[in-house]
């Protein structure tokens, strides 16, 4: 994918769809790097995978989006929002795959195409992009040779500097929680802790319901496309 520039009304001359902005992950106000980055190029996108993200964008900042017509710095810090927590989420999932085979990226911009039918804010959208991205660049990929780091990792503090503080709690509370579980050979293993991530989505939805509103979305994608995974994440889902 080329990154073009983008205007000060997050639309095109051509008034074809907003594009992605120019500016890569690690290279917002602050500056700084993200953990973990040798470089600030993000992978290639597919055509349809840019083509979703930018009907996403016009639907929120175009010229008839439902978050156009703010208080034009507001909409800019929006933007710049969402726009950041979509480039953290190319980062961190590019090698991973669903169980149906495509690219991760395309889960979220589901989950995200039904929030913006909704006309939900910003950080709705930008903490649903980086939902799982936390929990996931954090397991070690499977390698023919063995376990090794996910070289892509996107941890809490890049989300705080990147994206901000209000969305990483969001995030926060719509990470799986883990725990160590002794085997019955004396082994200690990493396992996610099922009943403590549940609770803390609930506990979380008490002081903000809309968390209950977007983890319902991801699960209900989930079962959307259950029919091309392996039947024993089939059973996990149900």
């Amino acid at each position: 994918m080329a990154y073009k520039e983008q205007s000060s009304d997050t639309g095109t001359p051509d008034g074809s769809l907003s594009p992605i902005p120019q500016s890569a992950p690690g290279s917002g106000e602050s500056g700084m790097p993200l953990t973990g980055y040798e470089s600030p190029e993000l992978p290639e996108l597919p055509a349809d995978i840019d083509r979703a993200y930018g009907e996403i964008c016009d639907a929120m900042f175009g010229e008839n989006g439902y978050l156009s017509h703010r208080n034009e710095e507001v909409s800019a810090e929006d933007r710049r929002m969402v726009d950041s927590a979509f480039r953290l989420a190319i980062y961190g999932h590019q090698l991973h795959t669903r169980g149906t085979g495509e690219p991760y990226i395309w889960h979220l911009l589901r989950i995200v195409g039904e929030l913006v039918k909704m006309k939900v804010p910003a950080r709705r959208v930008a903490r649903m992009f980086l939902h799982d991205v936390v929990e996931d660049t954090a397991k070690p990929l499977k390698t023919a040779a063995g376990d090794t780091p996910y070289p892509f990792p996107v941890t809490r503090e890049d989300i705080g500097r990147e994206v901000g503080e209000d969305v990483l709690r969001g995030v926060d509370a719509l990470t799986e929680k883990r725990k160590t579980q002794k085997m019955p050979t004396g082994e200690s293993i990493d396992v996610k802790d099922i009943v403590e991530t549940k609770y803390q989505i609930i506990r979380s939805g008490i002081g903000d319901p809309t968390l209950i509103i977007d983890k319902a979305e991801d699960r209900l994608d989930n079962i959307r496309t259950i029919a091309g995974k392996p039947p024993a994440d089939q059973v996990n889902i149900a």
